[in-house]
């Protein structure tokens, strides 16, 4: 994670370590689900979007709004379109777009509420490179949404801190 508090320093040829190294026995894994989409959510963006990725992918990352916000007109479009991914067997996994922040779905109205009637994963201070790579392994090794969120949700070589 970009926010990572350093592990050491180098001055010169010589390396200084602050932090202890964690050496954890590296596993290796032979299959990842490429079909994975990030969607960064812009102004005036329509929700019909996902109708498209419904039909397409495995899984969809969204980059919210500041630290969890999603779109909202006057009406549910976003919510009911996220339901019908949701009922497609789509993974889904919000992420912000603000660097540093991390996310929280419960600081704005429609992310609260979604975040509440799904229990969606979130990304919290992960990079969205480290997101996809994330989705793409623990799509295969899933059958079911829990088991997903169980899986995404934890840290794995410190990429949740």
């Amino acid at each position: 994670s970009i926010d990572y508090p350093e592990i050491g320093f180098i001055r010169g040829e010589v390396k200084y370590y602050i932090r202890e190294r964690i050496d954890e026995k590296v596993r290796f894994y032979d299959e990842i689900d490429s079909s994975v989409i990030v969607v960064k959510l812009i102004p005036g963006m329509s929700a019909d979007i996902f109708d498209y990725i419904a039909d397409r992918y495995h899984a969809v990352i969204i980059e919210s709004f500041g630290v969890g916000g999603l779109p909202y007109y006057e009406n549910d479009q976003f919510v009911e379109k996220i339901e019908k991914l949701i009922k497609k067997g789509v993974r889904i996994v919000i992420t912000t777009q603000v660097p540093h922040e991390g996310s929280d779905m419960g600081v704005y109205q429609v992310g609260l509420r979604i975040k509440q009637k799904y229990e969606l994963p979130e990304a919290y201070d992960m990079t969205t490179e480290t997101v996809v790579a994330k989705v793409m392994w623990a799509l295969p090794q899933c059958k079911t949404a829990t088991e997903f969120s169980k899986i995404f949700n934890t840290p794995i070589g410190n990429d949740i801190i």
